[in-house]
């Protein structure tokens, strides 16, 4: 996979480990960290998640399946604006990865909501784009036996929608996250072709706040 990161949006993961409470639960403690890390601000736990990915000309994968719910991983915001999240492709054969970037918030509305918006860095991009790039091949695979590879060009990778939304009446937090781009690969198991790939990440669950917190 190519190492180039072209980003379309300032905003990628902070969907990505949106676990969050959503039996409206507010007195979820504040998330330990070692040294090195900053104040936590905000917090999410246990949210209802679901994701799917779709390569051309394979089956679509969706996370959970049908009849089950997702709710491993947990992301916090610090005082300092930066973030620390979780995103999980474990139960399809992929990993459980510490994300971290940069979070900023656009001025509330003060009757209704408030917008955060989650820069996820280089590195742990790369570390993303490669789980799913694992996962999508190994899915593909179930329908395309012969294929060996799936190369996702990072060029290509547009962050077309990512958004958390906080309901200021009961604190009930909405997020979602689309991820497109060019990938290639060899489905007959011979000539490369080009295709699309993307990832769709949507969650809801109760968002915390330290007192401290604006």
């Amino acid at each position: 996979m190519k190492k180039t990161i072209v980003f379309a949006a300032a905003a990628l993961c902070g969907a990505l480990a949106f676990n969050a409470q959503a039996n409206g639960d507010t007195s979820a403690p504040s998330p330990s960290f070692g040294a090195g890390y900053a104040t936590p601000w905000y917090w999410i736990d246990g949210a209802k998640v679901k994701q799917s990915l779709v390569v051309s000309g394979c089956k679509t994968l969706n996370l959970p399946t049908k009849g089950t719910t997702l709710t491993t991983g947990n992301m916090t915001l610090f005082d300092d604006h930066s973030f620390v999240l979780y995103q999980d492709w474990s139960t399809a054969g992929g990993s459980v990865a510490a994300l971290t970037g940069q979070w900023t918030q656009l001025t509330p509305s003060p009757a209704s909501s408030k917008t955060f918006y989650l820069s996820i860095n280089t590195a742990s991009m790369t570390t993303l784009l490669d789980d799913i790039q694992g996962v999508g091949l190994a899915n593909c695979i179930k329908t395309k036996p012969l294929m060996t590879h799936l190369d996702i060009q990072d060029s290509s990778v547009l962050v077309t929608k990512n958004t958390i939304v906080v309901k200021i009446k009961n604190n009930i937090a909405t997020g979602s996250l689309l991820v497109k781009g060019k990938e290639l690969s060899n489905p007959k198991g011979t000539t490369d072709v080009a295709g699309n790939l993307q990832m769709k990440l949507t969650m809801t669950g109760f968002f915390n706040a330290d007192p401290a917190a604006p």
